[in-house]
């Protein structure tokens, strides 16, 4: 929510939110109109990104497009390699954030 409503308000931004079900979407931001891609991934902690993988596979983007991506460690590896091996996106058109891993055992490398 923060990077949209820091982006230029004529901006367009397509917002990919993957969620365990409906009951975990929440709005995206208070300060602008956004209509986010939820996809429904499941309450099996294994299928985390694959959702959001699986949809990068037929995303039309434009090629000046700025790509940011937060998630689970492995899931945002994957991410990288289709963004920018697959895809083609040049490493100054996205920004990668691994926030967790969810097979870290050690609660403080998660």
């Amino acid at each position: 929510g923060a990077i949209v409503e820091a982006s230029d308000p004529n901006t367009r931004i397509t917002a990919i939110v993957e969620v365990v079900d409906a009951d975990d979407e929440r709005p995206v931001s208070d300060c602008r109109s956004i209509d986010p891609i939820w996809l429904h991934r499941g309450d099996d902690p294994s299928q985390t990104g694959a959702l959001t993988l699986n949809l990068l596979d037929s995303l039309e983007v434009p090629d000046d497009a700025y790509w940011w991506v937060a998630g689970e460690r492995d899931a945002i590896i994957a991410m990288r390699d289709r963004i920018r091996g697959e895809r083609g996106v040049p490493r100054e058109r996205f920004s990668l954030n691994a926030h967790w891993r969810l097979t870290a055992t050690d609660p403080r490398r998660r």
